[in-house]
């Protein structure tokens, strides 16, 4: 293994910290331009959008942070894959034809 240096760790950290900076700015910008306008809803400041962006992140977990798994079973493709193994074993070779009962008024009328 390789180290880092420390002026690339340091690096690093303050990159992390402008985008942190940076994001709670335009959340708090994008906030007080939209929704007072649109809403009548209230102007924020800087620490409120950090809460809110903290809070949407807490409430809705999209896309892969750290120490969660990339490579997960989805319900809908297992569900597709059920599917697709259930739609070739019922191929037209070896299904047997559907037998549909006529209904009730024609076949009174045959009779």
């Amino acid at each position: 293994m390789y180290k880092k240096s420390p002026i690339k760790i340091i690096g690093i950290g303050i990159f992390i910290l402008a985008a942190m900076i940076a994001f709670g700015f335009i959340t708090m910008s994008l906030w007080n331009w939209l929704i007072p306008s649109l809403f009548k809803g209230p102007v924020i400041t800087y620490w409120q959008a950090v809460g809110l962006l903290v809070l949407s992140r807490i409430l809705l977990p999209g896309g892969h942070g750290p120490g969660k798994s990339h490579r997960h079973t989805h319900p809908r493709s297992e569900w597709k894959t059920h599917f697709k193994a259930r739609m070739n074993s019922n191929s037209s070779e070896t299904s047997t034809p559907i037998k549909v009962d006529p209904p009730a008024s024609v076949q009174e009328e045959s009779s």
